[in-house]
Parts: structure tokens; sequence; C-alpha cells
């Protein structure tokens, strides 16, 4: 009787062993499902923000040249107006 109490009591200790590793990786395994769901939503985020920094950058330069054609038109428009107050008038 005590032995097979003693095997009853190993098979039942086997059963839950079993059944606690397999839960264990279940758990791991959905755990990894959603940390690679995780991952991969940020990756595709950070290169929606690499890609909206690209755009702003590009659009940064554009109105920089802009600008700079600007003040080039006004410097020279200014350096004309000087010209003709300081030249005498023919008369």
């Amino acid at each position: 009787m005590a032995e097979s109490q003693f095997v009853s009591q190993s098979q039942q200790f086997s059963q839950f062993w079993q059944k606690a590793v397999s839960d264990q990786l279940e758990f791991i395994e959905s755990f990894y499902d959603q940390l690679g769901k995780v991952q991969s939503n940020g990756l595709a985020q950070v290169s929606t923000n690499i890609d909206e920094a690209t755009r702003l950058a590009k659009q940064s330069i554009s109105q920089a040249e802009q600008l700079v054609a600007q003040w080039r038109k006004l410097v020279l428009e200014t350096a004309r107006r000087a010209q003709e107050a300081i030249t005498p008038a023919k008369a």
C-alpha cells in the first residue's frame, strides 16, 4: 500500500510539475508575442517620426533658402537706393 501511495504521489507531483512547466512556457510565449507586437509598433512609430523630421528639415531648408534670397534682394535694393541718395542728380 505504501508503495502504491508513493507511486501515486510521484505521478501527482510529475503531473503538477509538467503542468507548471507547460503553463510557464505558455506565459513566456504569450509575453514574447506581445513584446513583438509592441516592438513592431514602436519601430513603426520611430520610422514615422524620422520621416516627419526629414520632411520638416527639408521644409526648413527651403524656407531658409527663400529667406536668404529675399534678404539678398533687399540688400541690393537698399544699396542701390543709398547710391542714388548720395549720387548728385544730373541737372
